[in-house]
C-alpha cells in the first residue's frame, strides 16, 4: 500500500500567523516527500542539495531561487555532509490580499505578475531561478528584513512583513525578466517556450545516447547559435549543463536502486567513460558516485 504523502499547513509552524520564515541546514530538513497548502520561497544561500518535484528530480545549487505552489510533492536530499544554509518563506495567498479573496480568485493575478517564471512542477519549463552573483546580497537582505520582524514582532510586523514579502516578489520578478529579455525581444518566452519544451522533452528522452546540441536545436526547429541563446535564457543552463544534470539524476537513481556497477551506470546514463562520469559527478554533488551509494543505497 502506499503511504500518503503528508499535507502541512501554516498550523503546523510554532507560531499561528499567516506567514512563516527561517534559515536551516541540514538539521532542519523535512524527510521524505510532503506537500503544504502555503506558497513557499527558497532561496539557496549557499551549498547545494537534491530536490525531487513530483517525478523529477534536480540539482539546486547557492544563488538558487524557486517556489513550490500549494499542493506539489516535493522534497529536499542533502549531499553527504555538505553543508547548505537555506532560507525559507512560506506565506497564505490571503495575506497579501485582502482575506475575501479565495485562492482561485488571485491565482491568474499571482501568475501574471510574479509566481509563473518560478511555479515548479513537471510541465514547466523552468524549475529555478539562478540570481546573479551582484544581487544576491540584496536578496539576503530582503529576507533577513522579513526574519527580523518575523523574530521580533514588534508593534505593526505583519505589515511590515507584507511589505517585505511584495518588495522581494517585485525583486525576483524583475531579475527573472531582465535575465530573459535583456537585449533580446520582450517576448522570449511566449514565442519560444513550446520549442524549448519540445528540445527539453528530446533531451530527457535522449540522455543516455550520444546526443549533441544539432539534433537538439533540429528538434527544437533553431539554428545551433540560436537555440543555444534562447535555452540558456529560458533554463538558465547551457545545453550541456542540462544534459549533464539530468544524466546524474538518472545516475543517482541507479546508484540507490540496483547494485550495477558503476562503470556500466556511467555508461547506461550517457557518459563515454567512467573517468569522466566520476569527475562530473563529483563536481556537481561534491562526493563521489560510492559515496553517494553508500549513503543511500536502499
Amino acid at each position: 500500500m502506499t503511504q500518503a504523502i503528508p499535507l502541512f499547513t501554516m498550523q503546523d509552524n510554532p507560531q499561528d500567523l499567516p506567514v512563516f520564515i527561517r534559515s536551516y541546514g541540514r538539521e532542519g530538513v523535512t524527510k521524505g516527500m510532503h506537500t503544504h497548502q502555503m506558497i513557499q520561497i527558497n532561496y539557496m544561500a549557499s551549498g547545494s542539495i537534491g530536490h525531487q518535484i513530483n517525478t523529477s528530480e534536480f540539482i539546486v545549487s547557492e544563488g538558487d531561487a524557486f517556489v513550490i505552489p500549494p499542493y506539489v510533492p516535493h522534497g529536499l536530499v542533502p549531499f553527504d555532509n555538505q553543508p547548505f544554509t537555506i532560507v525559507e518563506l512560506e506565506f497564505n495567498p490571503e495575506f497579501l490580499w485582502s482575506q475575501q479573496h479565495a485562492w482561485s480568485s488571485m491565482e491568474s493575478f499571482f501568475d501574471f505578475a510574479f509566481i509563473e517564471p518560478f511555479l515548479i512542477s513537471e510541465k514547466e519549463v523552468r524549475p529555478r531561478l539562478n540570481i546573479p552573483v551582484g544581487e544576491r546580497k540584496k536578496v539576503l537582505e530582503s529576507l533577513h528584513e522579513i526574519m527580523d520582524e518575523y523574530t521580533t514582532q514588534e508593534h505593526g510586523f505583519l505589515l511590515a512583513i507584507k511589505g517585505g514579502v511584495l518588495q522581494l516578489l517585485v525583486r525576483l520578478g524583475r531579475l527573472y525578466t531582465q535575465e530573459v529579455v535583456e537585449t533580446t525581444d520582450s517576448n522570449l518566452i511566449s514565442i519560444h517556450s513550446k520549442a524549448i519544451a519540445r528540445a527539453l522533452s528530446f533531451i530527457d528522452q535522449n540522455a543516455a545516447t550520444n546526443l549533441t546540441v544539432n539534433q537538439v536545436a533540429k528538434e527544437a526547429i533553431l539554428s545551433k547559435s540560436y537555440f543555444c541563446y534562447i535555452f540558456k535564457q529560458i533554463t538558465g543552463r547551457t545545453f550541456i549543463e542540462y544534459l549533464q544534470e539530468k544524466r546524474l539524476e538518472k545516475a543517482c537513481a541507479l546508484l540507490v536502486d540496483t547494485t550495477h556497477l558503476i562503470s556500466d551506470i556511467a555508461l547506461t546514463v550517457g557518459f563515454s567513460t567512467v573517468t569522466h562520469f566520476n569527475r562530473v559527478f563529483k563536481q556537481k554533488l561534491h562526493i563521489s558516485p560510492r559515496q553517494y551509494r553508500n549513503l543511500y543505497s536502499k
